[in-house]
């Protein structure tokens, strides 16, 4: 898309600090530029590759926020601790927070994205987030996806309510997936 790139590696600081743990942050970022600047599809594109100290989560957001960022990608870290497995981790406060598009990476992509999922309660956020996909992925085939919680089910014997029940969601999405298009 010819965009400029900005790598962040923020190194989490909530525990004990010392002068080597922060001379050793710092001594990061020549290192993550090397890597950045040697990756073969980095050629000809204009990188930044930054190490900073702080909350994960909170110096991404304020960062994108600070330089208009457009897609924010992210991935998942290590988990280290039980408090962070407790609270959420860092992807999951980006996604909640982030007022830019997150494209949330796990895998290496082994090729261009064809094959995009977005999921939908059929709010105008998620109609947002659909127009992105479609404008980003204008090539990919596109699947929406809306899972509910039947609250009946297990209230009710299945077979007198299962098809009736279905039979009447398949009428609402399809009515509300018309709407949209």
């Amino acid at each position: 898309w010819g965009a400029s790139v900005l790598v962040v590696h923020i190194v989490d600081d909530t525990g004990l600090q010392t002068k080597d743990f922060v001379a050793h942050a710092h001594n990061l970022e020549p290192k993550l530029r090397q890597q950045v600047n040697s990756h073969p599809l980095a050629a000809g594109l204009e990188v930044e590759a930054i190490v900073t100290l702080g909350n994960p989560a909170e110096r991404i957001l304020t960062k994108c926020d600070r330089l208009f960022i457009d897609l924010l990608i992210v991935a998942p870290g290590e988990r280290t601790s039980l408090g962070r497995h407790l609270l959420g981790t860092t992807v999951n406060r980006v996604l909640r927070h982030a007022l830019q598009p997150v494209l949330s990476v796990r895998n290496s992509a082994m090729g261009p994205y064809r094959n995009i999922a977005v999921a939908t309660d059929f709010s105008s956020p998620s109609r947002v987030a659909l127009d992105c996909a479609l404008a980003l992925f204008p090539g990919g085939k596109t699947t929406i996806v809306n899972a509910y919680d039947d609250t009946l089910i297990g209230l009710l014997p299945f077979d007198q309510t299962t098809d009736a029940l279905a039979e009447q969601h398949k009428r609402e999405m399809r009515a509300a997936v018309g709407k949209l298009m």
